[in-house]
């Protein structure tokens, strides 16, 4: 089984990029995203909820972080991470199998809800895409060198599933509106010997981003905050992403569906990136020489953020379980 960064599978409060630290007299505190994601599937049962926040948590400032199934809710006790800007919430046991969860951020203890995630322990039912094999990095960052670096180390990582939560898969149910899921796997022979995916468990589907498909088979999908699920050497990094766009087109004819055009596009901040170079030392000494920001935020004149555009062609799965042990 690969390894896992366990530590950032919480919910998280990052810091923005280009934000320093200031008092929340002067700039509210907000929250970036969490993690799980809202709409996150496959959760790890094991997995531990983050909260990310905009500014580093003023010491003694109250927060409350709620965890909801059904219509019970609890109270989690939450801890700052050493950056400062990263609330970790253990839990008492783990989370329960075919779950619907609900976190809920009350920074101020108010009364308040500041932020809200729903995600699921369940696998989720929609049609699949492999679109692993071949998948090409065709920017990351302002150097070429790293797109073709970054293709190179994620090559071997096992295939990666683009899921449409919830679309029965014909094209009598188009336009659709649903989440755009993405997690990493393993393609299995089937009974029929068409491929079936299962998707990793100890990662899920990290990513998710509300989209659709419109009446011609065109795919799009928004989220301002997501996790990509990227594995290097191994090691399995829910990499922060901000303004992700996920587009393609999904193939509209007799055999519907059976293969999908994918790009995805987003912006990783430079926090992201010292975590993705943190968690794999000794493949960053080369990525990281040629990793170059290349995005300005806030404006004040300093790139803090590297461009990232993903791009290839899925064909057809059945998504099925989840993949345990070495795959």
């Amino acid at each position: 089984m690969p390894r896992v960064r366990t530590a950032v599978l919480a919910l998280p409060l990052l810091a923005a990029p280009g934000c320093a630290p200031a008092p929340t007299s002067e700039l509210p505190l907000k929250v970036t995203t969490t993690f799980p994601a809202d709409g996150a599937a496959a959760v790890p049962e094991e997995s531990l909820p983050l909260v990310l926040l905009t500014l580093p948590i003023p010491e003694g400032d109250p927060f409350a972080v709620t965890l909801g199934r059904g219509g019970d809710a609890e109270p989690l006790t939450c801890h700052p991470g050493d950056d400062g800007v990263t609330l970790a919430c253990p839990l008492d046991e783990p989370l329960r199998a075919d779950t619907r969860y609900r976190v809920e951020v009350d920074l101020y203890a108010d009364g308040e809800t500041d932020a809200t995630s729903q995600f699921t322990t369940a696998l989720p039912e929609g049609l699949g895409f492999d679109v692993g094999p071949g998948l090409a990095v065709v920017q990351a960052g302002g150097e070429p060198t790293a797109a073709a670096l970054l293709e190179q180390a994620i090559a071997d990582e096992g295939s990666l599933f683009v899921c449409l939560h919830g679309f029965p898969g014909d094209a009598a149910s188009l336009p659709w509106q649903g989440d755009v899921l993405l997690g990493r796997g393993e393609v299995l022979p089937g009974p029929s010997g068409e491929g079936e995916g299962a998707v990793r468990e100890d990662e899920g589907y990290p990513l998710a981003a509300p989209g659709g498909l419109d009446d011609d088979g065109r795919l799009d999908g928004v989220a301002d905050a997501a996790f990509l699920p990227v594995s290097v050497d191994g090691v399995f990094v829910p990499l922060l992403v901000r303004d992700v766009r996920v587009s393609g087109d999904v193939a509209v004819q007799a055999d519907f569906g059976s293969v999908m055009d994918f790009e995805l596009s987003a912006r990783v901040p430079e926090r992201a990136v010292d975590d993705l170079l943190a968690a794999v030392p000794d493949w960053a000494l080369l990525l990281g020489e040629f990793l170059v920001l290349d995005v300005d935020t806030d404006g004040d004149g300093r790139d803090d953020s590297a461009t990232l555009i993903l791009r290839g062609q899925g064909e057809r799965i059945t998504l099925v379980g989840q993949l345990r042990g070495e795959g």
